[in-house]
This record gives C-alpha cells, sequence and structure tokens, in this order.
C-alpha cells in the first residue's frame, strides 16, 4: 500500500495529512504502517520516520494456519507408508484463549478411519506447531485429511478448518480373486475335459 503526497509546509508549520487512498485489509494478523518524509536538502534525517503496528481481526479466533504432513494430493502405499499430520495452529484474536480442542481426521469416503485430539491453550497472536499421532492407512485410494480448531466462542469461523486430499496405493499386488472353473457344485464324469477358468486382478500400481 505505497501512497505518496507531495505538498509545501513553511519554517516550523505543523499540519496533519489524511491520505486520499483507502487501505482494506484481506487478511488477519500483524500489520506495519511506516511514514516518512523526504527532502533531497534535508540535513538531519533521524526524524524523518515513524512505525506503527497494528492488528487485524478479532477479540477470539483460533485457527490452523499452516499444514506441513500432508501436502494436498500426496500419495502413500497401502500398508507401508505412514503418516504423521503437523500443522501450526494459531490465536489470531487479541484475547489470550485458556482452552480449546485442535483434532486431525482422516475419511476414507464417510467414514472416519482416524480420530486424534489435543487439547491446547495460545496466548493473543502466538502459534504452536503440533504433531498427531502417526497413521498407517489400511485402505486404498483416497483419503480426505481434516485439520480443526474447536473453540464454543471462536467468532470468525472460516479459518478453522483445513482440508488436505491424499491417495493410497498398492505398488504390486496381484492374485486370484475366485475360481469359476472346475465348479464344485457340480459332478464330473470320468476322462471328460475339463477347462480351469479363475478370476485374476491386478490392485496395484504397476
Amino acid at each position: 500500500f505505497p501512497v505518496t503526497i507531495g505538498d509545501t509546509l513553511r519554517s516550523g508549520g505543523r499540519r496533519t495529512y489524511t491520505f486520499p487512498k483507502t487501505f482494506y485489509p484481506n487478511n488477519l494478523g500483524e500489520y506495519k504502517m511506516i511514514a516518512y518524509s523526504s527532502h533531497i536538502r534535508d540535513s538531519i534525517r533521524d526524524n524523518d520516520t515513524q512505525i506503527v503496528k497494528f492488528y487485524v481481526g478479532v477479540k477470539q479466533d483460533v485457527g490452523v494456519t499452516t499444514v506441513y504432513d500432508p501436502t494436498n494430493n500426496m500419495q502413500y502405499e497401502y500398508k507401508t507408508d505412514a503418516l504423521m499430520p503437523v500443522a501450526t495452529i494459531s490465536n489470531i484474536g487479541y484475547d489470550n484463549i485458556p482452552s480449546f480442542i485442535t483434532r486431525c481426521v482422516i475419511y476414507k469416503g464417510t467414514k472416519a478411519v482416524y480420530n486424534e485430539s489435543q487439547s491446547l491453550s495460545l496466548p493473543k497472536f502466538q502459534s504452536k506447531i503440533l504433531f498427531w499421532k502417526t497413521y498407517k492407512f489400511q485402505d486404498t485410494r483416497s483419503h480426505r485429511v481434516v485439520f480443526t480448531t474447536e473453540y464454543a466462542k471462536d467468532a470468525f469461523r472460516r479459518n478453522d478448518t483445513i482440508v488436505r486430499s491424499v491417495y493410497v496405493f498398492k505398488l504390486v499386488d496381484v492374485g486370484v480373486d475366485s475360481i469359476k472353473s472346475p465348479d464344485n457344485k457340480q459332478f464330473y464324469l470320468l476322462n471328460k475335459p475339463i477347462t480351469p477358468k479363475y478370476f485374476f486382478f491386478n490392485d496395484g500400481a504397476i
């Protein structure tokens, strides 16, 4: 948000400037505004700059700000790879939050196959990196990993959840699903031909 105003000021003069352009913050958190004067013949530079920090947010607001593991669309090998969920949880509000819940849930379709929570307290504007219990995938295909914060008085819910999609595959997995012929429910004649038939599958990635 750079804005410049050019003007003249008499010796000993004082003036308040209101900038013609309005600033609209689009993220929560800490901001810093720097106001400075500039003149090519200014002989004293140490009084040319003023800095103010200000915060954009609400009084009570916790949320998930960063997910480190898993990354979106990450792939895992079935019954071999393990996931240790890792995320940054932040108190973005102006109040200290003495107790709230952080949760990680892994879904296969609509079924929750993993659900771990931790209790946390955070001072205002502070964050903490959390590690959840390791999970070894017990099923294949797409999964959703959902990170949430749960605080009853939270004033801004849009930053409470981050979702990551992952895919679990079998690297090499071939096998026989069923035998179609001979059929154990039938009787076969002596010296008559029988053609073996079975259902074969490849559930692997290659």
